[in-house]
């Protein structure tokens, strides 16, 4: 790695925030995200419904206890954020014993996101 790779990576680091959407959060924002990762999956053929998106994250960030939607975020110098990174997760009881299992159903950082933590990031925030 040079030194021009190290000086960077502190700072890729200092611009990339790992939170969970809230409710109220901005799902327009989210819209070219997902619409990317489904551009990149094997769903590439379908299209992307908007406000059907739109209207499910709307209902899921109200259920904190039962969904999590984790966001990788770039933060300019100027402090706007921009998305790089999601993972949405479902928890649910176990039908055979007395124990909550949580599943990923989607997980994707963008391309040039892909060599920064964002992935680790969203990972570690899942496991928590």
């Amino acid at each position: 790695m040079s030194e021009a790779q190290v000086e960077n990576r502190p700072k890729e680091a200092a611009r990339l925030r790992i939170r969970l959407a809230e409710p109220g959060e901005n799902v327009d924002a989210l819209i070219p995200l997902l619409r990317k990762a489904l551009s990149e999956s094997r769903y590439a053929s379908l299209s992307l419904s908007e406000d059907r998106v739109k209207a499910l994250l709307a209902a899921h960030l109200e259920e904190p206890k039962l969904i999590g939607i984790i966001l990788a975020e770039h933060l300019s110098e100027a402090g706007a954020t921009h998305p790089v990174g999601i993972l949405y997760a479902m928890a649910g009881r176990l039908p055979f014993a007395e124990a909550t299992s949580c599943a990923a159903h989607l997980f994707y950082v963008r391309p040039e996101a892909r060599r920064s933590r964002a992935a680790h990031g969203l990972l570690k925030a899942f496991e928590k």
